[in-house]
């Protein structure tokens, strides 16, 4: 049964792979009527098939519209009171839809936010992944400012109007969902975060994958920040601790670089202070997985920290360069013709 109160979006750029699982797990949630959109923003062919099989709506874009073009088009000509959003890579559980959909209607939040589950999957990357987003995104249970999460997330549909959407501009996914999350708090609107909204990233993570997701979507989260002028703490991946354990990170190859001037001593400091920095955030995200598991990811958090250093300085210099260049360069903008 459905009904017109409730839309659910899934956009689609070349999910082949995931789409199906992803759909099977939003049409088997508990609690709840809704109807189901899927965004076809290109290089997707098991769509045709799948039209047929599952009670879905499909809407096609020109083709590589990017996340929040996609997004809004399958949520734009509604009529009803909410829209939710779930990534074509994720799949939820159950309970998901209900646990994001409750605090909307009981007035506590015109926006709500859930996140990944920290589960064991055959790969260590992807562990990782889940375990991190799950520790970031789980751990905090309350209202959040200045931040968006999109890959599960619920919003009430007259807030999502007001602020004009997900910004359309922004070339495939990332910036449109911290320039959301602003433009919600900017308005005045409440966004929970709902550790019962969980899900699986289906799709797989490579350290190559890593090192490249994390250095694009922090170029774009400082970008993002110096553009609308808004403090990075807001960020839920920025605590006091992680810019320090940054600045450690980065110093420490400059350190081995001048270890005939400095000696070993400053590197030990730099190596202990960092593992200080670290070994509470390592027991609590990844706790269960074993202490090989453990250690591995104390070394990947560090050659992250790295580069999420070089990410500062990225989406620092693209800020600057946008700014002495106003009109003629855009970062992370679609060139239209």
């Amino acid at each position: 049964m459905q009904e017109d109160n409730i839309r659910v979006v899934i956009p689609c750029y070349d999910a082949d792979a995931t789409i199906e699982k992803c759909i099977s797990s939003v049409l088997d949630s508990n609690g709840i009527d809704f109807e189901l959109i899927i965004v076809d923003d290109g290089e997707n062919n098991k769509i045709p098939d799948l039209k047929n099989k599952y009670p879905i709506k499909v809407i096609k874009t020109e083709g590589r519209a990017g996340a929040g073009k996609a997004r809004n088009s399958g949520a734009y000509g509604f009529n009803g009171s909410y829209v939710i959003f779930i990534d074509s890579d994720v799949q939820i559980y159950p309970d998901t839809l209900a646990a994001l959909m409750k605090p909307l209607k009981d007035k506590l939040a015109e926006a709500t936010v859930g996140s990944y589950s920290k589960i064991t999957c055959k790969s260590f990357y992807q562990t990782y992944k889940h375990n991190y987003i799950s520790y970031r995104y789980s751990g905090k249970q309350g209202y959040i400012s200045n931040s968006f999460w999109s890959a599960i997330c619920a919003i009430d549909y007259e807030t999502f109007k007001a602020v004009k959407g997900f910004e359309e501009s922004f070339f495939g996914a990332g910036p449109e969902d911290i320039d959301l999350g602003i433009k919600f708090s900017k308005a005045g609107a409440r966004i929970l975060s709902v550790p019962g909204a969980g899900g699986i990233h289906l799709a797989d993570y490579t350290f190559a994958g890593l090192i490249k997701n994390d250095l694009r979507k922090g170029s774009e989260d400082i970008y993002i920040h110096l553009t609308r002028k808004i403090a990075l703490r807001y960020n839920r991946h920025v605590a006091r601790t992680d810019i320090i354990s940054v600045f450690l990170a980065c110093s420490l190859p400059l350190l081995l670089i001048l270890h005939n001037l400095t000696g070993i001593v400053p590197i030990l400091i730099n190596i202990l202070t960092y593992f200080i920095m670290k070994i509470n955030f390592t027991i609590s995200a990844f706790s269960g997985e074993g202490y090989l598991f453990m250690i591995g990811s104390l070394l990947l958090t560090y050659v992250l920290d790295v580069v999420r250093g070089i990410a500062v300085v990225r989406g620092t210099l693209l800020y600057f360069l946008e700014s002495i260049n106003p009109g003629d360069y855009k970062p992370f903008i679609r060139k239209t013709v």
